[in-house]
């Protein structure tokens, strides 16, 4: 459950952090973002394996969703930059359920 927590506040604040940074600017970088995010979910692997897992899966289903309602854009949008992006643009039906399978595994990853 501490893991769910963690996770969910965790997605949160890099949604925040990466909307303020859109606000004026592109981001050209993602090492520094790529690096930040790894190492909490490394720590959160000291606590626990599966949590960490589960809260990657999280991350991964909650985090554009969170971003895209932050800028404004409905939750399921998908732009035409990321490699993520472009490679689910034609296939909305595989995006939602990438998405919905990464969420229930991620909480019940976390539950364990």
């Amino acid at each position: 459950m501490v893991s769910i927590l963690l996770s969910i506040a965790f997605i949160i604040v890099s949604a925040i952090i990466d909307f303020e940074v859109l606000e004026f600017s592109y981001i050209y970088d993602h090492k520094s973002r790529f690096f930040q995010r790894a190492l909490f979910f490394i720590c959160l692997a000291l606590f626990s394996y599966t949590g960490a897992i589960g809260g990657v899966l999280l991350f991964a289903a909650l985090f554009d969703g969170t971003l895209n309602k932050l800028r404004g854009l409905e939750v399921l949008h998908l732009g035409n930059t990321a490699k993520w992006d472009i490679f689910f643009n034609n296939k909305p039906m595989l995006y939602i359920c990438v998405k919905v399978i990464c969420l229930f595994s991620g909480i019940f990853l976390c539950m364990i």
